[in-house]
């Protein structure tokens, strides 16, 4: 029993049929990856607002007590809790406008958010509470939740 198509047959089938192979290939990768963006993009935008309104709670719980020998220690952990916050949320903030949204720069309004919540007389030893400093840190927060938010609707 021998194969019906000859090689010169096969051949030129595979060039008849490569170039529609390949296209349907292609545009399924295209379609595939468009796909995964959108259902991921509003999870992380979701994720990095969790992650903001917890700084939010952490900084104002910080700049709304007087910091004495008393409740140092307290004020010392959420010192390292409010900078740990910044740094992530700014390198999340990098990923996420480099693989969704590269027309904003998030950096600058990380910029605001980390003078907000660590400006002034952050990490002294001794300290009043800071009610101005309530003010900055919503407003630069909020600036950032509306950008993201612009990007989820």
């Amino acid at each position: 029993m021998s194969f019906p198509w000859t090689g010169d047959e096969c051949l030129s089938y595979l060039r008849h049929v490569s170039p529609q192979v390949l296209a349907v290939i292609i545009g399924g990768v295209i379609f595939q990856r468009t796909l995964w963006l959108v259902p991921t993009s509003p999870r992380f935008i979701d994720y990095l607002i969790k992650g903001l309104d917890e700084l939010r709670c952490d900084a104002l719980e910080y700049w709304s007590m007087d910091v004495n020998a008393k409740n140092r220690d307290k004020a010392r952990f959420l010192e390292a809790k409010v900078k740990g916050a910044v740094k992530s949320l700014t390198s999340e903030m990098k990923c996420f406008s480099q693989k969704y949204c590269r027309k904003t720069d998030f950096a600058p309004l990380m910029v605001e958010v980390s003078d907000a919540c660590t400006g002034g007389a952050f990490e002294s030893a001794t300290r009043n509470a800071d009610g101005g400093r309530h003010l900055m840190v919503v407003n630069s927060i909020h600036r950032v939740k509306w950008e993201l938010m612009k990007r989820k609707l």
